[in-house]
């Protein structure tokens, strides 16, 4: 009963969130627009980036360029899911270190559910839509064609990644408890997504093994575009995808758990 009016509440936080950030988006339409233009600007650029690449210096092995409109597709949509639901992970260190976490601790709601909630955008999610769709359509045409149960694969996958890389963000925040700030977790969490501009199969064989089995970033473009324009199973990414998540979650609880013992507010 109780993980169910634990999950009850988290929902309502949320939905409370989701109304605040529509309601904004109604009242700064101009700011929204805005959004929407700056980020078809975004894409373009990458579309044109790798127009060059494969018309001045020749293919991607394993690519073609309809192929790469798609992994653009999910790079854009990973990041747009990351920055909608998870923009506070690197900074959580923050909330442990000048003592704010108490306002949190005191809610009947866990406090990292809260903090996500408070911080979380919708808008991030709703102007790069135009664009992923775009991307999507454009490398299916160019493809000629493109596996449904592979994109759908690809969706999760996607998110999944965000929600990893969330929980290996929350974990090195974690250790603020310990040590302090841990301002190094988010450049270096940072540094990881801007990795995600590239596909991983163009890199040295140690490199993608590790973004793809200890760091998710194989799975926010690369192996969901895959997916999509092949007929490769979905099972072996699933089931990778499925180990780290929970080889992550577990290690995430940890860490909050341990370090809510070496805790101490202001007030003692």
């Amino acid at each position: 009963m109780r993980i169910f009016l634990y999950i009850w509440r988290t929902i309502s936080v949320f939905w409370v969130g989701i109304r605040l950030n529509v309601a904004r988006m109604a009242l700064f339409q101009t700011s929204t627009l805005l959004g929407f233009i700056s980020n078809a600007v975004h894409v373009g650029f990458f579309v044109l980036f790798w127009d060059i690449i494969f018309n001045n210096i020749g293919t991607v092995p394993g690519w073609s360029f309809g192929g790469i409109l798609i992994y653009l597709g999910f790079s854009e949509l990973f990041f747009a899911i990351t920055s909608a639901f998870f923009g506070a992970a690197t900074r959580f260190h923050a909330l442990i270190t000048n003592g704010r976490l108490d306002v949190y601790l005191i809610r009947p709601v866990d406090p990292r559910a809260l903090v996500f909630a408070m911080t979380f955008r919708i808008e991030y999610i709703i102007r790069v839509l135009p664009s992923v769709l775009f991307l999507f359509a454009y490398g299916w045409a160019l493809n000629q064609g493109l596996n449904f149960i592979g994109l759908i694969t690809g969706i999760i996958l996607a998110s999944l990644a965000a929600l990893v890389l969330a929980l290996l963000q929350l974990t090195g925040s974690y250790l603020g408890f310990w040590i302090g700030s841990m301002k190094a977790v988010e450049e270096f969490t940072q540094a990881l997504i801007v990795l995600t501009q590239y596909p991983t199969t163009i890199m040295g064989p140690w490199l993608r093994a590790i973004l793809t089995f200890v760091f998710p970033i194989g799975y926010a473009a690369t192996e969901p575009a895959l997916l999509t324009v092949s007929n490769n199973s979905i099972f072996p990414s699933v089931l990778a995808m499925s180990g780290m998540l929970v080889g992550w979650l577990a290690l995430s609880e940890l860490t909050w758990r341990k370090g809510l013992g070496q805790y101490e507010s202001y007030g003692g």
